[in-house]
């Protein structure tokens, strides 16, 4: 992502919690609350630029002219909490909030049911359901589809890529506020705003990374910049909330 090499300059970018803030909302817990998750399998990030939202979340949008950095995030897992299924993610705006820089998932969107209800309980991320369909066949990866169906074509090219010398990547340390759907970089300049959302600390990793020809095929009013990137043996391993905001 364009964050990384800043990500690897530090892992702690939240400030602690603050008394007056919105209690969380009860829910159950289990034994993997106090462990946290993991999930596996492979994913690709298309860049693409995007006009600004017309809702934008809680935070300062990045743009130039009308126009800030978005794309499409699709991944396959072959295991979670839920087990397999599939996700579909529009990026929706670079932002920046209390400190932080990261990216805005306008709409997150799963193959089934009980992926959704996970993503709501769990950990109170707002989400959709869609028929989506991830095609080996096609010598470049092309998205298509509604708002009833998506299709990726060319999906085997996700599969395999630079292997790293055999070995698994050291983890990447990402920070996610599920409730607006963010991913932020482990870095933050001083803020005085107060915080307020829940912060998890996801560790990615992956087995082989490439960039691979990207093409939308939509009727959307984005500009792909005609590439991704696409990791396979993906790992993502999710912490659980310890009481940090952002």
């Amino acid at each position: 992502m364009h964050w990384m090499l800043a990500a690897l300059a530090a892992t702690a970018a939240f400030q602690p919690p603050q008394a007056q803030l919105t209690p969380r909302r009860p829910r159950a817990t289990s034994a993997a609350d106090e462990e946290g998750w993991r999930f596996e399998g492979r994913f690709v990030f298309a860049p693409q630029l995007v006009r600004v939202p017309d809702d934008p979340p809680d935070a300062y949008i990045v743009n130039v002219f009308g126009w800030t950095l978005g794309g499409v995030v699709a991944l396959q897992y072959d295991s979670s909490l839920v087990g397999p299924y599939l996700e579909f993610v529009e990026m929706g705006a670079l932002v920046v909030r209390n400190g932080c820089i990261g990216q805005w998932g306008a709409r997150l969107l799963v193959s089934n049911e009980e992926a959704k209800e996970a993503c709501e309980d769990v950990w109170r991320v707002p989400a959709g359901t869609r028929s989506l369909n991830y095609i080996d066949e096609g010598g470049t990866l092309v998205v298509e589809g509604d708002d009833d169906s998506s299709k990726i074509h060319g999906w085997s090219r996700v599969k395999g890529g630079l292997r790293l010398f055999g070995w698994r990547s050291p983890a990447l340390p990402v920070l996610w506020t599920p409730q607006i759907k963010a991913l932020w970089a482990p870095v933050k300049l001083p803020s005085s705003r107060n915080v307020d959302l829940d912060v998890h600390v996801l560790g990615l990793s992956a087995t082989s990374i490439a960039l691979r020809r990207f093409r939308d095929d939509r009727d959307v009013d984005r500009i792909p910049l005609g590439f991704c990137v696409a990791a396979d043996g993906l790992r993502i391993d999710i912490a659980p909330w310890r009481g940090d905001r952002l």
